[in-house]
């Protein structure tokens, strides 16, 4: 089984998982704020990064709220049988 591959449909935008992002305030205003912006990038091309941004609370709580949000739809695929 190629994990890449399974998380990579099961992250996949679903419009239910766009509209969730948008209801979440704190994940809707990040997507706007350039701070958070920035991290998200530099994160992306290096991981290592979020130990530059782990004492901002704004970079911390955007990412704790968008696990969350992604950690329960990983939760309901798997329990619907989507392997």
């Amino acid at each position: 089984k190629d994990y890449a591959i399974y998380f990579a449909d099961m992250l996949e935008p679903t419009k239910d998982i766009v509209n969730e992002v948008m209801d979440n305030e704190i994940i809707k205003t990040g997507l706007g704020d350039p701070e958070i912006l920035f991290a998200v990038q530099e994160i992306a091309g290096d991981p290592d990064a979020i130990e530059r941004h782990r004492h901002n609370p704004k970079v911390v709580n955007f990412y704790s709220q968008l696990g969350k949000l992604m950690g329960s739809k990983l939760q309901l695929r798997e329990k619907e049988g989507k392997q």
